[in-house]
């Protein structure tokens, strides 16, 4: 006895949807490959460093603060998300204006005026960059105590 396998037709038009399903996966994943690289090397990586320090002048009062921050700069121009780098903060004039305090692990840093108005000038060092960076904080004297000196003056 000789037993008969029904077979179902192929629909007319679908005889080579079989051999390009391998062929679209493959491309799927080296286009996911190319996007997953990009991002590394254009968004998770460092191109380069700069000093942001918020907010950028204090007043001559004793206690008002800043945050001096390392921020990794990618290609795109824009931060490096998650990124945290630690660094060395040397103050090269005006350190009678103000004080210094890190946190634990010396990515934040957190200058507080002393009350004296002037210029402060920072050199910002870090492993990650092997070049100094510069950065510039005023201390300004608040308007009304400007105005008791004027009128002190005869």
């Amino acid at each position: 006895m000789v037993s008969k396998t029904r077979q179902t037709p192929i629909p007319p038009g679908t005889e080579n949807t079989r051999s390009l399903r391998p062929a679209l996966l493959l491309g799927a994943l080296l286009f996911m490959v190319a996007a997953g690289l990009f991002s590394y090397s254009s968004i998770l990586t460092a191109m380069r460093y700069d000093v942001e320090i918020t907010p950028s002048h204090l007043y001559a009062v004793e206690g008002e603060a800043a945050t001096l921050h390392l921020l990794a700069i990618n290609r795109l121009g824009g931060e490096v998300p998650f990124s945290t780098t630690p660094c060395t903060v040397e103050l090269m004039q005006g350190s009678e204006l103000v004080t210094l305090e890190a946190d634990a692990d010396s990515v934040c840093w957190t200058l507080r005026s002393t009350g004296r108005a002037g210029s402060v000038s920072l050199r910002v060092s870090s492993e990650a960059w092997p070049f100094a960076l510069f950065a510039a904080l005023q201390i300004e004297s608040p308007m009304a105590q400007l105005r008791r000196v004027d009128r002190s003056y005869p």
